[in-house]
């Protein structure tokens, strides 16, 4: 199979290798997850069965007489990447020709030595939205279509709907289903919970109408970092839950997972020997009929023992061992910084973040996933909770990235404020402090925000009341604690008591976060008796500037 393959020029050897098994466990189990470490080269063996499947190598994989199409299903920091890998480098003049709707032969992302993917194909770009683009590739000719490939971004897919107990499917995700016929999803780890609608709409992309399966490649470099369960999760995302294929070698795939389970739950309850011994078993079982069936998974330990003669460009391969770099933190340990450290520690747990409370959304985690008929364990988190852990990881980051977070968060909280604090004598009804909410919600742009922790943190929103509701509840709630006893009031007026609340819960956020600001500002250079100024970050989209597509 090696000899026959299109991409020796690219590919080493242990990626050829890697690109057989992958198609061979495509064509049998309808999909297969890419779990090569780091820098081994999932994203070139994805590529290139990409390329076979569109050159027409594996027919079988869509319906007979059908124009082949690719969907890449990915995180919206990585689509330029594989955009380059698989379309080639698109300067400023062919991307002129490209939104013109020509066909384009585009340099390779290897163009010194005329290596890369669709190296002789035309193509044309017939989708050009933010996040989803599509293209047709053509031979090299340009005269004959062979096939689509399509860069999706996962904050566009995780939104179209699944409602399992109304029996709702969003149009377009039945749509996609019957247009491609392989999926291919990079960081598929964030899959791995079946009760997030993301992994909902993956499973609604398996069949088309007539029962014809679509094909996916998985691709993750974290598999087995995460549970068994996870693992079980990815497979089901290109496998029902009839498991046929692997019954038909003989394995009870439910059956292992399910006594996995119930073994881990049991030790969890008392500490044991056998119990441990038991799951130790059970978990190489799983190993060497599940995983080893349905995953390409190769250490550069692996490698290096069954490839001694790998050569890159006539140099044989070498994986270097991580050099550990010592990093000296005196010159941070100044009475500036020892302010700054302290006034986050002071005021952070402090913020309420009370703006993201009027969005009415709450996310929800699943702590423990169900099998069969069991319930989920599920836990409800609001999200202020999850803005203080963001908030964690950007200082982990460095200051930069928490102070840019914390002003945006701080410019959002004073939209709130300002707005509310000049409309409050005006509010006389119901639908003026609604319509008063949403206007603060849209010019504070607080889907952004969400996103980002959507992504952040592999959850979903729960919507258990339509938008205002929810908002009218804490309202409502905020009132209770400051009603005067003995005094009746009005709906409205309830209403407008728990609003200052808010509003002075805003203006107290605004406050800690000013208190943060302050000793911020006291760590950066002045000139002139002004901050030093290095560069701008362009605030507008007109001022940034356009890169290659």
């Amino acid at each position: 199979r090696v000899l026959n393959l299109l991409k020796k020029d690219i590919l080493m050897e242990f990626q050829l290798v890697g690109e057989v098994n992958a198609t061979d466990k495509t064509s049998f189990y309808n999909g297969v997850i890419l779990a090569d470490s780091v820098g081994l080269g999932k994203s070139f063996m994805a590529s290139a069965v990409i390329e076979e499947f569109l050159n027409g190598k594996h027919p079988a994989w869509s319906p007979d007489g059908k124009t082949p199409a690719v969907m890449l299903i990915l995180p919206p920091s990585i689509i330029s990447q594989w955009e380059e890998l698989l379309i080639g480098k698109i300067d400023e003049k062919i991307k002129e020709k490209l939104l013109s709707n020509q066909k384009v032969k585009i340099p390779p992302i290897f163009e010194e030595e005329g290596k890369g993917f669709f190296v002789e194909n035309y193509k044309r770009l017939i989708k050009k939205e933010e996040n989803y683009k599509i293209y047709e590739i053509y031979n090299d000719h340009g005269n004959e279509l062979v096939g689509r490939i399509a860069f999706l971004s996962l904050g566009i897919f995780q939104n179209y709907k699944v409602d399992e107990k109304n029996r709702y499917v969003e149009p377009e995700l039945k749509r996609i289903a019957e247009e491609y016929d392989l999926f291919v999803i990079d960081e598929a780890h964030k899959y791995r919970n079946r009760n997030t609608n993301r992994w909902k709409a993956v499973r609604k992309l398996q069949k088309k109408q007539d029962g014809f399966p679509n094909k996916f490649l998985l691709l993750t470099a974290t598999p087995l970092n995460n549970s068994i369960n996870d693992i079980f999760n990815l497979i089901g995302l290109f496998i029902d839950d009839t498991f046929v294929p692997f019954r038909i070698k003989g394995i009870q795939i439910t059956e292992l997972i399910k006594k996995y389970r119930d073994l881990k739950r049991e030790l969890q309850r008392r500490d044991d020997d056998k119990i441990k011994k038991d799951l130790k078993k059970v978990a190489t079982e799983i190993k060497q009929k599940i995983l080893d069936e349905i995953m390409v998974l190769r250490t550069r330990k692996y490698i290096m023992e069954q490839f001694k003669d790998v050569k890159v460009d006539g140099k044989p391969i070498i994986f270097k061992d991580p050099k550990p770099f010592s990093l000296d933190y005196s010159p941070f340990y100044t009475k500036q910084y020892k302010s700054l450290v302290k006034a986050i520690s002071n005021n952070l747990n402090r913020i309420l973040f009370e703006y993201t409370k009027l969005y009415g959304t709450r996310f929800v985690v699943f702590e423990e996933e169900s099998i069969g008929e069991e319930e989920t364990v599920k836990k409800i988190i609001d999200v202020a909770d999850l803005f203080k852990l963001l908030l964690g990881k950007r200082l982990e980051s460095g200051i930069y990235a928490f102070e840019t977070t914390l002003r945006r968060i701080y410019e959002k909280e004073k939209i709130f404020y300002e707005m509310f604090k000049a409309e409050m004598d005006k509010i006389l009804n119901e639908d003026y402090l609604e319509d008063l909410i949403r206007s603060a919600v849209e010019r504070a742009k607080i889907d952004k925000e969400l996103e980002e922790i959507k992504e952040e943190y592999n959850i979903e929103g729960e919507d258990e009341e339509t938008w205002f509701d929810r908002v009218a509840k804490i309202l409502l709630e905020y009132a209770e604690e400051l009603k005067e006893e003995g005094k009746q009031y009005s709906g409205i007026e309830l209403l407008k008591l728990g609003l200052r609340k808010v509003l002075e819960n805003l203006k107290n956020d605004l406050r800690f976060m000013d208190n943060v600001f302050s000793e911020l500002d006291n760590l950066k250079e002045r000139e002139n008796g002004e901050f030093k100024t290095l560069s701008k970050i362009p605030r507008n989209k007109e001022d940034i500037v356009d890169l290659p597509i």
